[in-house]
């Protein structure tokens, strides 16, 4: 089975990452980051985003973070996998 990811989705999904991370939390005083939703701007104009047929809004929240932990999980599964074959000697 493949899986086809276009750059168009990866960058619509750091854009949404971005715009939903312009904020820190310092000493139990919310303060703007601005840098953040700067860096989001810039890529949106970069990457021709609104020339991209996906709209931002349909985008669940927390989706690339969602995504990097299934990676990584996916990831440690296959380790233990091999690990087990090497050690059954299973091929």
């Amino acid at each position: 089975m493949t899986i086809i990811i276009k750059q168009d989705q990866v960058n619509m999904l750091i854009y949404k990452y971005l715009l939903e991370s312009g904020f820190l939390y310092l000493n139990s005083i919310s303060k703007v980051f601005s840098g953040l939703k700067h860096t989001a701007f810039s890529l949106f104009h970069e990457a021709n985003l609104d020339k991209v047929d996906m709209n931002v809004q349909k985008v669940a929240p927390k989706m690339l973070i969602g995504f990097l932990e299934k990676a990584l999980l996916f990831n440690q599964i296959e380790t233990h996998i091999y690990k087990a074959r090497n050690c059954l000697n299973l091929s």
